[in-house]
């Protein structure tokens, strides 16, 4: 199978190490930048075998508009989706999914302090964060004003659906990636408030991910968060395999289980 790779996605410990692991496995592969503005990239790329590439959304258009196989697969994204199949061991299941052009007109929003929202699907409009009604308010108000024009911070619109759940404690975060329905590797990434990667998991977080994925799996490939929270685990998010960090991942056993699977 043939990879492509966006320039510069990655931290570069991480991007560093999937260059190494695919030189290894003496696998071909090509870093491209993405021209500004446009969908295409530099340098382009036509061969006959099976690509598959990391890097953003804006990757993900492209290898749609190729038609690369397995490109870019994001199907099935979406967190109503992810309520729908993991019910009680979704982490913000308890939530409320509006429009956010709607969000003044909605009526009987719960009262929580502090709020988390998140889009609902997986095109990356803006990043999950904690915040305040009042602040979310504030926010809609002000892209509306603008005519919700693109920016640095969100290409969120008014009919884009948002996810809004109570802000709540987590003792520890971590990311698993999925291929062929097995876990293969997973990293964690927080500790409480802390961003520290390790890939010293315990065993017992591995089997609950496989549990969910034996649920569920959303594509052939894809990657699994899990949070541990109130003395128990929880489901966080799903995502594109092909745009989810790798923080301290196994890199080799990653690509080894995409080639025996795509290629």
């Amino acid at each position: 199978m043939f990879y492509v790779m966006q320039k510069n996605l990655y931290a570069e410990e991480n991007f560093t190490e999937l260059v190494r692991q695919l030189e290894v496995q003496n696998l071909d592969f090509q870093i491209v930048n993405i021209i500004p503005f446009s969908h295409e990239i530099d340098p382009d790329i036509n061969v006959e075998n099976p690509i598959f590439v990391f890097g953003a959304t804006a990757m993900g258009k492209i290898a749609k508009a190729k038609n690369w196989k397995p490109g870019y697969i994001d199907e099935n994204i979406n967190y109503v989706k992810l309520i729908d199949n993991y019910g009680q061991d979704t982490f913000n299941g308890n939530c409320v999914i509006v429009k956010f052009g709607d969000l003044v007109k909605t009526s009987k929003l719960p009262q929580w302090s502090r709020i988390f929202v998140r889009p609902v699907n997986d095109g990356k409009s803006f990043a999950g964060t904690t915040m305040t009604w009042l602040e979310l308010f504030e926010w809609e108000s002000r892209l509306y004003q603008l005519g919700y024009s693109e920016n640095s911070q969100t290409t969120i619109t008014a009919d884009d659906y948002i996810v809004i759940s109570e802000a709540k404690e987590i003792h520890s975060e971590y990311r698993f990636f999925v291929v062929d329905g097995k876990v293969i590797t997973g990293s964690r990434y927080k500790l409480g408030n802390r961003v520290l990667y390790s890939n010293q998991v315990d065993q017992e977080v591995y089997d609950y991910a496989q549990k969910m994925v034996d649920v569920w799996a959303p594509n052939k490939a894809f990657a699994l968060d899990i949070c541990r929270a109130n003395d128990r685990f929880y489901v966080l998010e799903i995502n594109a395999i092909n745009s989810a960090g790798f923080y301290h991942c196994d890199m080799g056993k990653l690509i080894h289980a995409l080639e025996m699977t795509f290629s």
